[in-house]
């Protein structure tokens, strides 16, 4: 097959095992609009396929998986994510660092169901730009402290045109600020 998995869970500890870059494909349900009631008629059996190239780098020892580096690049953007999980031991921690870089214009099939109010033509849901959303989680697996950075660029949709975003948030505990 396209994978061959070889996993080292000795003590010394093993290098990375590195893969990639190599293409996927995912084929997804179109995302519902938010403004629709449960059991309203909608459009059914859309289909949005994201293509790109999927690489990096993983480790396990046995109780933590990390990822030194893991790329997923597509036409609509590109994810990138840094850290480790534990999967076992006795107070399993996480450290993780994601971000994603996306082209709203390209993006928006992915998205556009969302953002049409219902009854709206498709083509009123008009979105470009460029997005930058940064993920940290830290801690403990069962209550990681998340924060949540996100930035937007020359962002357009409707009415805004060559609108500036940027907006922080965190979660710890069950605080959000």
């Amino acid at each position: 097959g396209p994978l061959d998995l070889s996993l080292d869970a000795s003590p010394s500890g093993s290098q990375p095992g590195a893969f990639g870059p190599s293409p996927f494909s995912v084929r997804l349900p179109a995302p519902r609009p938010v403004d629709v009631k449960p059991g309203a008629p909608t459009q059914t059996g859309q289909i949005v396929t994201l293509s790109g190239t999927l690489a990096g780098q993983l480790a396990f020892n046995g109780v933590r998986v990390t990822v030194p580096d893991l790329r997923m690049d597509a036409p609509e953007g590109r994810i990138v994510l840094r850290g480790f999980v534990d999967i076992g031991g006795r107070n399993p921690s996480l450290d993780l660092h994601g971000r994603l870089d996306a082209d709203l214009a390209r993006a928006a099939p992915l998205l556009q169901a969302s953002l049409i109010p219902s009854g709206a033509s498709a083509d009123s849901a008009d979105i470009r730009g460029a997005l930058e959303l940064v993920v940290t989680a830290r801690g403990l697996v069962a209550s990681p402290v998340l924060d949540l950075a996100a930035t937007g660029r020359e962002v357009a949709y409707g009415s805004l045109q060559s609108v500036s975003i940027s907006a922080t948030s965190s979660v710890e505990g069950n605080r959000v600020r």
